[in-house]
């Protein structure tokens, strides 16, 4: 079963395999992306009739809930609660050391991915044992998306060629080189790739310009 991954990277333009990785004992039921538009507001007393004018985009956030359980019946969960959340934290919350700053993200889920920072962060305790040390938790999670000023700089109308590194995956390379996922069944074919799930770690995958 595919498992949900929040990577911590130093960089911005980092990719999995390259920093930190916290994988969730249980996937999220459910994941809440919001976006929006800027729309400039109106003088005050301004009567005027004139529809509103469009004034970029707004943020795009992420709101994620999942559950930590430290109670045993989850194979190879730890002793409390507590040891999950120091691991979550060190790769989304804490400073580093060069830095000095928390690490930015990039959530993966199968084809689904996020690149951002963390806005914040809550534990809600729901199980304790006699005491008085956490067994269970409801954590959630606030992002901010950030974008990689390099992949603008990019062109889809040169070739890219990439070694692949553990943890790559064939969508998440597309998103880097092209802008967007949806030519990955197009690069498995020029490469001769008969599943674009399993990639050999150390083999050069090819990814030609395409017509868009």
């Amino acid at each position: 079963m595919e498992k949900f991954k929040i990577h911590g990277f130093k960089k911005i333009d980092d990719m999995p395999g390259a920093g930190k990785v916290f994988e969730l004992q249980i996937n999220p039921e459910s994941i809440k992306r919001n976006r929006a538009i800027n729309m400039p507001s109106a003088p005050t007393g301004d009567a005027s009739t004139q529809p509103a004018q469009f004034a970029g985009m707004g943020d795009e956030t992420m709101d994620l809930d999942f559950i930590m359980d430290a109670t045993g019946v989850l194979e190879g969960c730890p002793a409390f609660v507590d040891d999950l959340i120091k691991e979550l934290t060190e790769v989304i919350f804490d400073y580093t050391d060069d830095t000095h700053k928390p690490n930015y993200l990039f959530i993966e889920y199968g084809t689904f991915s996020f690149r951002c920072m963390m806005t914040g962060f809550n534990s809600d305790y729901t199980l304790f044992d006699i005491y008085g040390r956490g067994l269970r938790a409801k954590i959630h999670l606030g992002l901010k998306k950030v974008e990689i000023e390099t992949q603008k700089k990019s062109s889809p109308d040169m070739s890219h060629a990439f070694t692949i590194r553990e943890g790559d995956s064939l969508p998440l390379l597309c998103k880097q080189v092209y802008g967007k996922m949806d030519y990955y069944l197009q690069v498995a074919e020029h490469n001769g790739l008969s599943n674009f799930r399993h990639l050999e770690v150390g083999s050069v995958v090819e990814f030609p310009p395409l017509q868009r």
